[in-house]
């Protein structure tokens, strides 16, 4: 083998254990975040829902009152 061809297996063998070692990273992140208690879980989803979802003044009494002062 020439010594280019060892260089670029070295170089490929590093990029596998660096994304290896980068997904290892990220998942223990996500266990970090992860949240504690089924409450907790709860109110995340409610939250990230609300976030995504438009305000909807009906269902919200505090919605409808910001409304209800911007007129």
């Amino acid at each position: 083998k020439s010594e280019e061809e060892k260089e670029m297996e070295k170089e490929e063998k590093n990029l596998v254990r660096g994304t290896k070692k980068q997904k290892i990273d990220e998942t223990k992140e996500e266990i970090k975040q992860e949240p504690v208690t089924p409450v907790e879980n709860f109110l995340k989803k409610r939250v990230t829902r609300r976030m995504l979802l438009p305000p909807e003044p009906d269902k919200d009494p505090e919605l409808k009152e910001d409304v209800d002062e911007k007129k």
